[in-house]
Order: structure tokens, then C-alpha cells, then sequence
């Protein structure tokens, strides 16, 4: 069995001067450390990464009790959002239902592991925390976990940009350490990644679209998203099943006025499901009431694995329109374009249903279809 343990954390990483002194990770860090007001404005990416380093610290003396592990374990097994994961505040819960104040257990363990610091912030680890105009939240996902061995020792890290290795600390032989945790390592090892969930909307919950179907007829032409497949992943071992998503805008052809612009499906996809076809749990409809698809009208599509850091902010300009831009958040290149013809789709009664090669082996497929107000 592998047993792939870094001592020592790259310099980039807060804690490098951390020595391990009778079995406790030494750390003084004071709030100024993560909390910077620059001049342009409050610091969010240092506040986001704060956060999930408060949630690590505060789980490492939560991760040698068997019976917190089965908590936590019995939280994720839920999969609520389809992944390997649970929401701290859902945690929270959970253990307040046993009796145990894990905010209590979770500032202890910064104090006693030297990050005091950090201890202030729990209560947004388990509460959620204002980034930028949103409020996001913070979640425990174990990857690997069809290989989940609860009665193991665990480790535990953080993942801020789903890098390949990611920093954190592991039990060897009874006594804590510092480690740079690799995919190969996670594998073999009950590992839980501090992360934030990408999924879920400002109120902590799963959105759901309400949409009102139509009566079919003839009189103007709709166009949806109805399924995609895609050659690659694009998320590291650490970020679970990657988000994929759509983004698009509406214009005016003949001069470049912009009409609308919307983001479509938000769809969960794990490594089996690669060039296979997916289909969205709410397909993402492109023309539709009141945009119906009138002959001097254009959409520019984009498909793209979704991220939630700003720092990975993207823009994507409309052929031959510029200014008209589509605006998204992945850290990886996107999985293609599409500017769909609507002579394609305009077959008379009947519409049309496409798949379209988007790039790089990547596709979707368009179904147009003809609707009455």
C-alpha cells in the first residue's frame, strides 16, 4: 500500500514554519494575517481562503474520534447534492442532534493546534460567508469514497484551487504532521478536502427552476440545451464530480444589440460519465418567451466547467460583435462555443433536434421545437 506522505508544505503555504512538538502543529497567526482591507476594497479571495484553512484546523482533533467520524459519514453518505459531501452547517446540525456543539469542538482544536487565529472564523465555516455579493459555503467532501474505510486514521486538507497536491495533516503512527496530500495518497487513505460547495445558492440550498410549458403550435420557434457530452472532467481529485454549466447571450445579428443573457443547467458529472451523452436535470432553454427565435436574432452559446473563486473570472466576446460579452467563473479552459443557424431550425411544424461538436470532442445537442403564446 502506497503511503505517499510529504513532511514538509511548500513555502506558499501559511503554515511552513509549523514544528510538530508533542504530537501539536505549532502556528501563531494573528487575524491581520487573512483579514486585509486593500485599497480597492475588502480582500474576499484571502477571506475565502481563511475560511476553509479555519474549517481544516478546527477538524483536526475531531479526526481521531470514531464517533465524530460516523457523523460526518452519515451526513455525506446522504449525497445531497449528488457528491461525496456534506455542508458544514448541515454538520452542525447533525452534531447538535447528538448533543455535541461542534463549533465548541471546532475553535478548541484551532487553539490547541496553534491557530488561534483562526478560531473567530468557525462560525462562518458553519454558517456560510459573505463573498463578494454572495454568500457561500463551506463543505466536507471525501473522495474516493466507494473505497471509504471509516475505522482507518484519517487525514485532512484544504483545497482552494483545486490543485493536484493539496496541504493539510495526517496521523502517522499516532502522532499529527503536516503533509502535502496527493491524489495517490487520498486513495488509499480516509481523507476529508475542506472546500466550498459550488452548487447550492445564497440560502444554502439546491435551486429549482419553475417553468411554464406551453401549448404547442406554430407561431414562434423555442430552442433548448437537451443533453451535452463532454471529452474531459477538468476538476482535480480534490473538487469531486465537476459542475458543468452553460452560459449564453441573445443579440441582434444585423447590429450587435444585446437582447438577453442568461446561465442555463448546472449538471454534476463523475469520470464514468466522459463522452458519454448526460442529460440535464433542467435543460436550458435559449430561445423561449418572451425571446422567441425571430429571424434577426442570434445566440452565442458557452459550455465550461464551473468554479466559484472570482479570481477565475472569464469573459468570452461574440464573433464579429465586439462588446457583447459572456461572463463566467472556471479556472479550466472551456469545453466549446456555438453559434447555432436558425435555418437549421426552423423546419416547418416538426423543429429540428442537432448535435453539435462545440470542439475538442465536446458536444451538445440543440432540439428547436415550434410554440404558440
Amino acid at each position: 500500500m502506497k503511503n505517499v506522505i510529504y513532511i514538509a508544505i511548500c513555502g506558499t503555504f501559511l503554515f511552513l514554519s509549523c514544528k510538530k512538538q508533542n504530537n501539536t502543529i505549532n502556528n501563531s497567526s494573528s487575524q491581520s494575517e487573512f483579514l486585509s482591507t486593500p485599497p480597492s476594497g475588502y480582500d474576499y479571495e484571502s477571506k475565502y481562503d481563511s475560511v476553509l484553512k479555519a474549517a481544516t484546523y478546527g477538524l483536526i482533533d475531531i479526526l481521531p474520534t470514531y464517533s465524530y467520524r460516523q457523523i460526518i459519514n452519515s451526513e455525506v453518505s446522504k449525497q445531497f447534492d449528488g457528491d461525496d459531501n456534506a455542508m458544514f452547517k448541515d454538520l452542525k446540525i447533525a452534531f447538535n442532534s447528538n448533543n455535541i456543539n461542534l463549533q465548541t469542538l471546532m475553535e478548541n482544536s484551532c487553539s490547541t493546534h496553534g491557530f488561534s487565529g483562526y478560531s473567530y472564523l468557525v462560525p462562518e465555516v458553519l454558517n456560510g460567508f459573505k463573498y463578494f455579493t454572495d454568500t457561500v459555503y463551506a463543505q466536507l467532501y471525501i473522495p474516493f469514497y466507494e473505497n471509504y474505510n471509516i475505522n482507518s486514521a484519517h487525514s485532512i486538507c484544504y483545497n482552494l484551487e483545486d490543485d493536484a497536491i493539496l496541504p493539510g495533516f495526517t496521523y502517522v503512527g499516532g502522532s499529527l504532521a503536516n503533509s502535502n496530500i496527493t491524489e495517490a495518497f487520498a486513495q488509499e487513505h480516509p481523507t476529508y478536502v475542506a472546500s466550498v460547495n459550488e452548487v447550492v445558492n445564497n440560502s444554502g440550498i439546491i435551486p429549482v427552476s419553475n417553468k411554464t410549458v406551453k401549448n404547442r403550435g406554430i407561431s414562434n420557434l423555442a430552442l433548448s440545451i437537451k443533453q451535452f457530452k463532454v471529452a474531459t472532467k477538468k476538476e482535480k481529485w480534490g473538487n469531486g464530480k465537476a459542475e458543468i454549466e452553460d452560459v449564453f447571450r441573445l443579440y441582434n445579428s444585423s447590429n450587435c444589440q444585446n437582447l438577453f443573457g442568461n446561465y442555463g443547467f448546472t449538471k454534476k458529472v463523475k469520470s464514468s460519465n466522459i463522452n458519454n451523452w448526460v442529460y440535464p436535470d433542467d435543460r436550458t432553454e435559449i430561445f423561449w418567451d418572451p425571446y422567441w427565435w425571430e429571424s434577426s436574432s442570434s445566440a452565442f452559446i458557452v459550455l465550461y466547467e464551473k468554479d466559484r473563486r472570482k479570481k477565475f473570472s472569464k469573459s468570452v466576446a461574440i464573433p464579429n460583435c465586439s462588446g457583447i460579452d459572456l461572463n463566467f467563473v472556471s479556472k479550466e479552459d472551456i469545453y466549446g462555443t456555438h453559434s447555432p443557424n436558425r435555418a437549421d431550425y426552423a423546419i416547418p411544424n416538426t423543429g429540428a433536434q442537432i448535435d453539435v461538436n462545440i470542439g475538442n470532442n465536446n458536444f451538445i445537442t440543440l432540439h428547436s421545437t415550434w410554440w404558440e403564446q
